[in-house]
């Protein structure tokens, strides 16, 4: 799995770090990137703050998409008439995006 998509922010992000022995200073999707090597799908009930991401499995195709708990953190989706799967966390970026009049 990798990280397509991250927006938002970890607020216990440094707790993180030193529970997954990263470098304090580690980027918000490198402890995102850790977090689901260690925990999985699970990985959201380690995280506090406003955050939406996006995992994709490369072999598979399929997507991991996750929102924090409290949806502080905008996630917009919708599927194209090609059946296109568009995300991100501002609605007029969708609108924007040539795929969605598809």
């Amino acid at each position: 799995m990798r990280l397509v998509f991250f927006a938002g922010y970890i607020r216990n992000r440094r707790q993180l770090c030193r529970e997954l022995a990263l470098a304090d200073g580690e980027t918000e999707q490198a402890v995102l990137e850790a977090a689901y090597s260690r925990w999985g799908e699970r990985l959201a009930d380690h995280l506090y703050g406003g955050f939406a991401f996006v995992f994709e499995n490369p072999e598979s195709g399929t997507l991991f998409c996750v929102r924090d708990q409290f949806g502080l953190q905008p996630f917009f989706y919708m599927v194209t008439g090609k059946g296109e799967l568009l995300y991100g966390s501002d609605i007029n970026g969708l609108g924007r995006d040539p795929r969605s009049r598809r």
